[in-house]
């Protein structure tokens, strides 16, 4: 991202984004292209937590039904942002994802998620073997059964969020990095004053959009938003043999392949929990997703000196991925590790995202939790933001993601997990 021409903090806006990771940095470009006055802060730099450090999956396929037309929406958008920022950094790879399976039981739950699509409009693509060979020439596959949705793809995560920064900048919205916010006080005369490491701010609304530190930011109700977090390790390898290209996942690895050879690599279950007092606090919110948390995340305790957001990745991790990713012949003998990082995923009990509105007279919006799903949503989950900053009626239900649901006693269904 090109220097902050705003290095004073102002003392009031009409919109303060509290996070700048994709979430938040797409929805600082939608209110200023909507004519609002923006300011966003971040505590670290732009994009640089989970938004960067993902697979970068756009995904309509494995979603909750709920998220689906916002999923439609956000893939639409994405194949448009690059010219709308003017920036090749955006660049979309329309590959397709495809689920990949070995047992009837995958192609019982990958029709249900073709059902679903096709309500939505959407059509996705049902593989069998020879189509699965079709696409993965490869001697060691087994796959029987799959599912594809060819508008699905992968833009290129770490460079996403500082280029549609750069656009933010350049249409006039104001961004300070390493600016922690301290405070959030909605107030009582209409104005929502932040206090921050750079300043004292008020402003008319804010959106806190601030991943895996949202809750520990609202004031109130909405601190108690039951939020955790499990660190995830991705590996790069560099691999020559380019024997084939998209993204996939068979359930155990997630995977992809560039254009210049690098595939991608994450197990899909060696997601680690951090237990600590959030943990005891919260478990009562989680006893329903238990056996999907802990099938999915290990347990650990606090690594000394290391922060949330910025994890070191496991080495048991990276090598596991290599060890799958040769028994299913996606790279080859010549493969080596290019690099590999950690991230930290915010989650909530049901695996969605609270997009909702917790203090009363609407001038906070917290947009978290999204579990691993944010990437691909996000520039949907920011035309909510700019509906609710101007006053518009929202083009979507958005019942299924209402704070309140953790604590109305209502029944909690559970999602897609990531």
């Amino acid at each position: 991202m090109q220097p902050s021409q705003h290095p004073t903090i102002p003392s009031s806006t009409e919109v303060c984004i509290v996070g700048a990771g994709i979430v938040g940095i797409l929805c600082a470009l939608e209110l200023v292209e909507r004519g609002h006055r923006v300011v966003c802060l971040e505590k670290d730099r732009v994009g640089w937590a989970q938004s960067g450090r993902n697979l970068g999956w756009i995904r309509q396929q494995g979603r909750d039904p709920a998220e689906l037309p916002l999923m439609v929406e956000a893939c639409r958008l994405w194949k448009e942002l690059g010219e709308r920022c003017g920036s090749a950094a955006l660049a979309f790879e329309e590959t397709g994802i495809n689920y990949l399976g070995l047992h009837p039981s995958d192609a019982q739950r990958y029709e249900t998620f073709a059902a679903a699509l096709e309500a939505h409009g959407v059509r996705p693509e049902r593989l069998d073997r020879r189509r699965i060979a079709q696409l993965y020439p490869l001697p060691e596959q087994r796959w029987q059964y799959g599912l594809r949705t060819p508008g699905d793809g992968r833009v290129a995560p770490a460079f996403a969020a500082p280029a549609i920064a750069n656009a933010v900048l350049e249409k006039g919205g104001r961004i300070f990095e390493t600016c922690a916010v301290r405070s959030i006080d909605p107030g009582g005369d209409g104005r929502v004053r932040i206090e921050t490491d750079l300043g004292d701010l008020t402003a008319e609304r804010v959106v806190i959009a601030s991943g895996a530190g949202s809750a520990s930011l609202a004031a109130g109700a909405a601190a108690r938003l039951p939020q955790l977090c499990v660190e995830s390790t991705v590996t790069e390898v560099f691999d020559p043999s380019n024997l084939w290209r998209g993204s996939g996942t068979d359930g155990v690895l997630a995977f992809y392949r560039t254009a210049q050879g690098h595939v991608g690599l994450s197990l899909c279950k060696g997601f680690v929990h951090r237990v600590g007092p959030q943990t005891l606090r919260h478990l009562g919110h989680y006893a329903r997703s238990l056996r999907s948390c802990l099938q999915m995340a290990r347990l650990a305790l606090p690594r000394k000196g290391s922060g949330d957001v910025n994890p070191a990745p496991s080495r048991k991790v990276v090598r596991n991925s290599m060890s799958a990713a040769r028994q299913r012949g996606l790279i080859g003998p010549n493969a080596r590790v290019r690099r590999c990082w950690a991230g930290s995923i915010d989650l909530l009990p049901d695996f969605l995202p609270v997009l909702d509105t917790p203090h009363a007279g609407g001038s906070v919006f917290v947009a978290t939790g999204f579990s691993g799903h944010g990437f691909g949503i996000a520039p949907a989950v920011a035309r909510v933001v700019g509906h609710w900053a101007g006053d518009r009626a929202q083009p979507h239900d958005l019942t299924r993601f209402r704070f309140n649901r953790f604590f109305d006693r209502s029944p909690l269904a559970q999602g897609p997990t990531f």
